[in-house]
């Protein structure tokens, strides 16, 4: 990451920070450069605003209000947002994604690591909003059912018997689908073991998964059950 500011008294605001690393992801694309820079500059000022305001609806203006790991954390951790915006991910992951950054940021924990924005970047990257409504409704239906962490639980056939105004116009197989991709992602996890009378795969809702439909369902009523 050549070039951009180091924790530094020189990096004062949250804005320079993250004006710097947009600057720094345009390329030169010789005659395209032009009409590529309009467009990336339009969308990364535009995901810039996004993440300022989610960083300063948990109380975060300026770096001096930050300790040294949270200044250590937002540089790398910014940058990574700021590729998926490059690459042209969907807007809802962008969004869900700054505010799982925010969040991170402003956590209490001692240990903040970006390499965690980074992974939970690819898990989320290019996923549509009906495998997020199902990894929303996983997460409900644990509830529903009283399931502990473990329990495998989690059906095509349980979301669309629980959750029928979720799914009324997705087949099971589209849901199975939905599942599968999932669990690829460790969101998921597989129960893979044989059982009498069972139909289909079953899963269960693992950490990064239970922290992802966490954030979700927070934006659910705006975005997921359009």
């Amino acid at each position: 990451m050549e070039g951009l500011p180091q924790p530094s008294s020189s990096a004062r605001t949250v804005v320079a920070v993250t004006g710097a690393i947009c600057d720094a992801l345009i390329p030169a694309l010789g005659p395209l450069r032009e009409l590529f820079n309009l467009y990336l500059a339009r969308k990364m000022e535009e995901y810039r605003q996004v993440l300022i305001d989610e960083i300063e609806a948990r109380g975060v203006t300026a770096l001096e209000d930050l300790t040294e790991g949270q200044i250590e954390f937002i540089i790398p951790a910014s940058y990574r947002f700021f590729e998926q915006v490059r690459l042209g991910d969907y807007e809802h992951n962008l969004r869900v994604l700054a505010r799982y950054l925010a969040g991170r940021l402003a956590a209490t924990e001692p240990i903040r690591e970006s390499g965690d924005v980074g992974r939970f970047a690819r898990q989320l990257e290019y996923l549509d909003l009906k495998t997020l409504k199902v990894m929303a409704n996983a997460l409900l239906l644990r509830d529903k059912l009283d399931a502990d962490d473990t329990s495998d639980f989690v059906s095509g056939e349980g979301l669309k018997h629980h959750f029928p105004e979720q799914f009324q116009d997705t087949s099971l197989s589209s849901v199975r689908s939905s599942l599968a991709v999932l669990s690829s992602r460790g969101l998921l996890g597989p129960d893979g073991v044989p059982q009498l009378g069972k139909t289909e795969e079953t899963y269960f809702v693992t950490p990064d998964g239970y922290a992802l439909s966490k954030l979700l369902l927070q934006q659910r009523a705006t975005q997921y059950d359009d």
